[in-house]
C-alpha cells in the first residue's frame, strides 16, 4: 500500500512539472499560430 502511495507522488510530482511546460510549449505555439495566421492575412 505504502509502495502504491509513494509511485502516484511520483507520478503527480511529474504531472506538474509536465504541465508547467506544458502550458509554456503551449503558449509557444498559439503564438507562432497567431503570428502565421496575422502574417498571412496581411499579405
Amino acid at each position: 500500500m505504502k509502495d502504491k502511495e509513494k509511485a502516484t507522488d511520483y507520478f503527480n510530482s511529474i504531472l506538474q512539472k509536465w504541465s508547467f511546460f506544458g502550458r509554456l510549449l503551449l503558449l509557444r505555439y498559439f503564438i507562432h499560430v497567431e503570428n502565421a495566421v496575422l502574417s498571412t492575412s496581411l499579405e
